[in-house]
């Protein structure tokens, strides 16, 4: 794929990432508002909790954590503020997905879909299929695409590589 085929892909492979995150985010919304509810007793800070010395959250912060992970989620998969959304959306997301290991919960399993949230601002799919595109090409006309096949591929590399690494 060339230019505005590859992006139109990117922007579709954004949309449905996106859409089947907030889908699964929302249908465990009960669940994850109760993470802020277990007991400290129970904290043992695993990853950048613990690298980083983190503390636990409190209900407010991490309701309110979850309010803007939810938010920029639904703004990224319309592509408005694209960059800045999906920046948001990966970093609330990552502590978001991650939180619940601390407490003993959780898979691995969503250390891809974390990592790829932190990928997806680098990779311009922000440009096609997005509120932010057609602003784009409204004011600047002469618009040339980039190269939009990296951000493909580095989620085709991270897929790989966790596959390759749990064979291991």
């Amino acid at each position: 794929m060339k230019g505005d085929d590859c992006g139109r892909a990117l922007g579709a492979y954004r949309i449905l990432f996106y859409a089947l995150l907030l889908v699964v985010s929302l249908a465990r919304l009960g669940s994850t508002c109760k993470v802020a509810e277990i007991p400290l007793a129970l904290w043992q800070p695993v990853g950048i909790f613990e690298v980083w010395h983190l503390a636990p959250l409190s209900a407010s912060s991490w309701n309110a954590l979850v309010l803007l992970f939810l938010v920029t989620t639904v703004l990224s998969m319309l592509g408005l503020l694209s960059f800045l959304s999906m920046l948001l959306a990966g970093l609330s997301g990552f502590v978001t997905l991650n939180y619940s290991q601390c407490f003993g919960g959780g898979t691995h399993a969503v250390q891809i879909v974390a990592i790829m949230l932190l990928l997806w601002p680098w990779t311009g799919a922000g440009h096609f299929l997005s509120l932010d595109g057609l602003i784009w090409k409204r004011t600047h006309p002469d618009f040339q695409p980039q190269h939009y096949g990296q951000g493909i591929w580095m989620g085709r590399f991270l897929l790989v590589m966790a596959f390759t690494l749990a064979g291991i």
